[in-house]
């Protein structure tokens, strides 16, 4: 077992506090680097783990290498998802003029920021000037959204696939961890007698 220290769960909406101390600095060293890309918030990803780290309250090395398999896990499938909203968003401009390629409203009057994410009522600035003019040929913001994912169907796909996959292992991760837990010493003990028992060599 590890020895750590009462904990008390930390308050959820703030995001100044050191909430690493939870980890102890031993186990710290085990688990492994953070697997992260240049865009991503190493200070999030200890700020997800610590809060993984209090939900399951580990209590032994296998079970701190189940929770961190469990974050990553985690990381990833949200970092799928965001590629796939992504993938459609960067399509937008150039279907956008497709879409109206007749018109002087061409390509070269579209970004890749014009389609951020946004409310469906497009109310102001460069968002509200783009809506007037596919407004203006029968077409809405959506439109061009739907006109993406429907052209890149099969990369979407693909991102779906890969998600199903790590969700499946996350529920398997979640089903051995529990099958772990369950393992408490009293019954790891009484296994391991009841095997001997069956199988070890009989008085004669």
């Amino acid at each position: 077992m590890i020895n750590k220290p009462k904990r008390r769960l930390p308050d959820v909406d703030s995001h100044s506090r050191d909430l690493t101390p939870v980890i102890p600095d031993d186990i710290q060293e085990l688990l492994s680097p953070p697997p992260l890309i240049a865009t991503e918030d190493p200070s999030r990803y200890r700020d997800f783990m610590v809060r993984f780290a209090l939900e399951f309250d580990p209590q032994s090395i296998s079970e701190w290498f189940l929770v961190n398999d469990l974050v990553n896990v985690h990381w990833e499938i949200s970092r799928y998802r965001r590629a796939k909203a992504t993938l459609i968003r960067l399509a937008c401009p150039a279907l956008a003029s497709k879409l109206i390629e007749d018109s002087d409203f061409g390509f070269e009057k579209f970004s890749h920021g014009d389609f951020k994410s946004q409310p469906v009522v497009v109310t102001k600035g460069r968002s509200r000037e783009i809506g007037q003019q596919l407004a203006g040929h029968g077409l809405t913001v959506e439109d061009v959204f739907d006109s993406a994912l429907i052209e890149n169907l099969d990369e979407v796909e693909r991102f779906d696939k890969m998600i199903e996959t790590m969700e499946n292992r996350r529920e398997k991760l979640f089903r051995e961890f529990r099958a772990h837990r369950s393992l408490n010493p009293e019954t790891a003990k009484k296994k391991a007698n009841a095997i001997v028992d069956q199988f070890g060599p009989t008085a004669t």
